[in-house]
């Protein structure tokens, strides 16, 4: 159950003293996002009756609230009105239609775009017209079950020749996309290449207006990081993404507070990552580029952000890890004029994966398109 209510005092505690709530309550947890009498929030109670507060909305909203639609929602699985749902109860403003192009194995340098799953995508952008569509050649490796960050072809000139061919077929089945992606996660392909990613650019933007994007695999060495602080392509396209699985915390449960400083210094592995200052030091050394977090998630799970990448960190659920770990990056990003937004990761997927959102993320981000 979701309810508005309206903050009428904050104690010196931290309390929350709340009226609009039937019957009238407290907020007993810490005030996140310090709100100020007037700030309408969220109020949510669980089906096992905890009660969750939720922060007031922002005052500048994240440009782009996103989700990515799971590329296993096809075929056997399709469910359109699970994906028409779902965008609409996280008031999503933008959505990453995935089109698989597939590869047989790691070392496959001739992909091809299944065409099948191009016009069941082309089915789910049509179903969703009021929202940003943005387009993903999406690396189906083995069938889906290896991982495009394994990718690494075999005949890397004959895998730029259909990998191309590839972006400019989706590219073109989706006129009315604001952004297309010419790339994901293809780890083995970042920082290199050089000529042959600026021939692949040219060549499709000679059939789309939109944006284009890569989206770089997350990191943790510095060397990874300079890498793409000096990849000519980022200087190519028009956003840079990054799939935001970052290692935070191996703290079980952790709290709002954690997260967020572990934003400034993580605390796996005592790394202190300052990944706040590693992201704006991406976008600083490509003339100050909008970065967008094509993917952020983590596992409904205890453990859930010391391997945000791992679906199945965990057995024992913890319904509000996701919504700290949204809100702890929103406040630590959203100060910045650079920063794109986010895109959830798994929008109608497999009802069962560890990635399937709580009741208190949901109205988060819900809340966030309140703004």
């Amino acid at each position: 159950m979701i309810r508005w209510a309206t903050v009428t005092d904050v104690t010196d505690a931290g309390v929350w003293i709340m009226s609009g709530w039937l019957p009238a309550a407290t907020g007993p947890l810490p005030a996140l996002g310090n709100p100020h009498p007037g700030d309408p929030v969220l109020v949510v109670r669980t089906d096992e009756g905890e009660l969750a507060v939720l922060p007031p909305p922002r005052r500048t909203a994240p440009r782009w609230r996103g989700g990515n639609i799971s590329a296993w929602n096809y075929g056997p699985y399709a469910n359109l009105p699970l994906i028409i749902d779902q965008v609409a109860a996280l008031g999503l403003n933008c959505v990453t239609v995935p089109v698989r192009v597939a590869a047989v194995d790691i070392h496959d340098s001739t992909p091809t775009v299944d065409t099948a799953h191009l016009a069941w995508a082309q089915t789910v952008a049509a179903a969703l017209p009021d929202v940003a569509i943005i387009a993903e050649p999406y690396p189906w490796v083995d069938n889906g079950n290896q991982s495009e960050t394994l990718w690494d072809p075999d005949d890397v000139a004959e895998w730029f020749t259909a990998w191309t061919a590839a972006c400019r077929t989706v590219a073109e089945a989706f006129p009315q996309a604001a952004m297309v992606y010419i790339g994901s996660n293809i780890v083995s392909m970042e920082n290199a290449h050089p000529d042959q990613w600026a021939q692949l650019v040219a060549a499709v933007r000679e059939v789309t207006g939109a944006e284009l994007s890569y989206r770089c695999n997350w990191w943790y060495e510095q060397t990874r990081l300079a890498g793409l602080r000096s990849w000519p392509l980022l200087d190519l396209v028009d956003v840079i993404s990054v799939a935001a699985y970052f290692e935070l915390t191996d703290t079980t449960s952790p709290s709002y507070d954690e997260i967020r400083a572990s934003l400034d210094g993580s605390l796996v592995w005592n790394r202190n990552q300052n990944i706040v200052a590693d992201v704006q030091s991406l976008s600083q050394a490509h003339a100050g580029k909008p970065v967008f977090f094509g993917e952020l998630a983590c596992a409904h799970w205890y453990n859930g952000l010391g391997a945000p990448w791992n679906p199945d960190t965990g057995t024992v659920r913890d319904k509000m890890i996701q919504q700290r770990m949204f809100a702890a990056y929103v406040d630590a990003f959203g100060r910045h004029q650079w920063w794109r937004g986010f895109s959830v990761f798994g929008v109608a997927g497999f009802a069962d994966s560890g990635y399937t959102l709580e009741l208190p993320a949901i109205g988060y981000i819900a809340n966030l398109g309140a703004s």
